[in-house]
């Protein structure tokens, strides 16, 4: 909306609104890439979960019953699934009710400014997720700035309209600065790099561009870099959270299996004795 109505104030209206079509599509694009990525992790994960379950409810009782009737000590390992298993079968409502608790209090938290602010800088230090976050967000300024300024929107109206338009509070306010400080007639390169939230080569790519009278194509130059490096960080994440998905789920039944065959050769020697 704010872009649009740039568009209609400096005339270039048809411009601009092929350039956002353009970029929407490239942002839905990276979108489907991530959640693409996501979808086979998330689901080993609710795997494991439900197969952890099914051991702690279902086969630990009954195999601590058959156990118990050999009249042999079971191992540690086995006695601290035991012990697991009879809390999640006795208090799985009060795991249950602190989880909706968590979330509910989370969304309340995140609902007010000061909560959101912080969630917005925690996201970025999620691993993984964190320097995806932050690409996307680079490439998306390089882009809808370097398209107004090309436009004929000046630089000021530009930072302020996607200021307007950057939904990450952490950032908004970075460039609420940086529009303050083009603002009292600072360039736009040393703006960026007084919040030293913005990459250096980003800052030292935009003041060639102020140098040369190129601003506009220097943005749309860092932009097409920073698509590239979202790009590579996606495929990172996509080939490394799988792995460290799989290897999670299987500690964690290669310990439940070690505990149960532990138990099972102590019971047997029980009996043999």
């Amino acid at each position: 909306v704010n872009m649009a109505a740039a568009g209609e104030a400096s005339g270039t209206l048809p411009a601009i609104l092929r350039r956002l079509a353009q970029n929407i599509v490239v942002i839905g694009e990276l979108q489907n890439k991530v959640i693409q990525a996501l979808i086979y992790p998330a689901f080993m994960v609710v795997l494991c979960i439900v197969l952890l379950c099914v051991f702690a409810i279902v086969l630990v009782p009954q195999l601590t019953e058959l156990l118990s009737s050999t009249g042999s000590e079971l191992p540690m390992a086995t006695q601290i699934l035991v012990k697991f298993s009879d809390f999640l079968i006795a208090y799985w409502w009060l795991l249950l009710a602190i989880l909706v608790a968590a979330f509910l209090i989370f969304k309340a938290v995140t609902a007010r400014p000061g909560g959101r602010l912080w969630w917005d800088r925690a996201k970025l230090r999620i691993p993984f997720a964190g320097p995806i976050l932050a690409a996307r967000f680079q490439a998306g300024f390089c882009h809808a700035l370097g398209n107004l300024v090309r436009n004929g929107v000046p630089l000021l109206n530009g930072l302020k309209l996607v200021t307007k338009a950057t939904p990450n509070l952490h950032f908004n306010a970075h460039l609420e600065k940086v529009s303050t400080g083009v603002g009292d007639g600072g360039s736009l390169s040393k703006a960026l790099s007084k919040t030293n939230a913005f990459p250096q080569l980003m800052t030292d790519m935009i003041g060639v561009g102020e140098q040369t009278g190129n601003l506009g194509k220097s943005l749309g130059k860092a932009a097409a870099r920073y698509d590239k490096e979202l790009d590579v960080r996606i495929k990172r994440m996509t080939s490394i959270i799988p792995t460290i998905a799989i290897v999670g789920i299987a500690a964690v039944v290669g310990i439940v299996a070690f505990s149960i065959i532990t138990a099972i050769m102590s019971s047997i020697g029980g009996i043999k004795a």
